[in-house]
């Protein structure tokens, strides 16, 4: 029986949730088959100190004394014995060692950045504002210096042709003025060159006075011009005031930002540490429980189980617990016949096997 017990628990160790699993329970079957000769029931009585399974057991008795931790989730009432075992065995295989060691929580990087990091930045963030904002008054200021560009050469052109106008009429005036005095016979005389000399002087003052407008206008014109340049520059460099204001408050937006974001994720830190020293208390307090548990047993039994062991007692105690509300003959043949059983308790199938031959023929 030592034998067959032990190619079972070869078979528990690589079987999986499911195809493995069919396999072990087929393979199980097969080799309690082979170890009961002659239509044989019942394994042959252990002798006394033998190394086989008897009743009475330390895992018999120390399953007896233990409890199911809540989050195992145990239905102790449960008509399914074989789910409530699969929750024995997740619980253990979702823990390091039998006992998870934190929360597995992590702490966040604390955010940093330096003042250049951060004027880099914010000059970056309000660089194109502000650059479209100066293309947009440079184009302005230059549509209206053009303008008044285009309108110094608008009034010089007028200018000319005024001045051509009147040189045409003072020209005009002195031809007249010569013919009619070829005509009367006084081509030299006083007369006709005091008359052609007071036309000159005419034509003198009169382009004289245009001169003096345009070049009036111009430098009123060029007055505007300067005026222009010089608001264009006053509204560049009151952008750039602006600019540099808006980008130290955006620096200091930024560095409150950055002070709050580090704050935030201090006390998450202290949550995440605080969270996990309480948790480690709690497992140490857990932990001395166990240990005055263990020692209780060793005191009464001899016996300190292991974690995979504990783990066994829960399953021996779930099964003897359920089989307790069969009976002897019925608990007998529900172990032999259906090798689920051996598959979850392994080694401790001969334990429960033994336990439950010893029970009375009336329970």
């Amino acid at each position: 029986m030592a034998k067959v017990i032990s190619e079972l628990n070869k078979l528990k160790a690589f079987a999986d949730e499911n195809e493995e699993k069919k396999k072990a329970k087929e393979e199980a079957i097969r080799i309690l088959n082979e170890n009961e000769p002659n239509g044989q029931t019942e394994p042959e009585t252990p002798v006394e100190n033998s190394g086989e399974y008897k009743a009475g057991s330390n895992i018999i008795e120390a399953s007896s004394s233990i409890k199911y931790p809540e989050e195992m989730g145990i239905n102790p009432n449960s008509n399914n014995i074989f789910a409530e075992l699969e929750k024995v065995d997740k619980y253990f295989a979702t823990q390091k060692d039998g006992t998870q060691t934190s929360l597995g929580l992590e702490t966040l990087e604390m955010p940093d950045a330096s003042y250049e990091e951060i004027r880099r930045n914010a000059q970056e963030k309000l660089g194109g504002k502000y650059n479209n904002l100066k293309n947009s008054t440079e184009k302005e200021y230059s549509k209206r210096i053009d303008a008044k560009q285009e309108e110094v050469g608008a009034r010089q052109s007028a200018s000319e042709r005024d001045a051509e106008k009147i040189n045409s009429i003072y020209d005009n005036a002195s031809t007249s003025a010569e013919n009619q005095a070829l005509r009367r016979g006084l081509a030299r005389s006083s007369i006709i060159i005091n008359q052609l000399d007071g036309i000159e002087k005419e034509r003198a003052k009169e382009l004289t006075d245009l001169a003096t407008g345009l070049s009036e206008n111009i430098s009123r014109i060029d007055s505007e011009i300067d005026s222009l340049n010089r608001a264009k520059e006053n509204a560049l460099e009151a952008l750039d005031l602006d600019y540099a204001s808006e980008v130290e408050a955006e620096i200091q937006k930024q560095l409150n930002a950055l002070e709050s974001k580090k704050k935030e994720v201090a006390e998450f830190n202290n949550k995440v540490k605080q969270l996990e020293a309480e948790y480690a208390l709690e497992k140490r307090e857990k932990d001395q429980k166990n240990l005055e548990s263990n020692l209780k047993l060793n005191s009464n039994y001899g016996y300190v189980p292991e974690q995979e062991n504990l783990q066994q007692e829960y399953k021996v105690k779930l099964v003897l617990d359920y089989l307790g509300t069969l009976s002897k003959n019925q608990a007998i043949s529900a172990l032999k016949s259906d090798t689920t059983y051996a598959y979850y308790l392994g080694d401790a199938w001969g334990d429960v096997y033994y336990y439950t031959l010893s029970r009375s023929n009336n329970a």
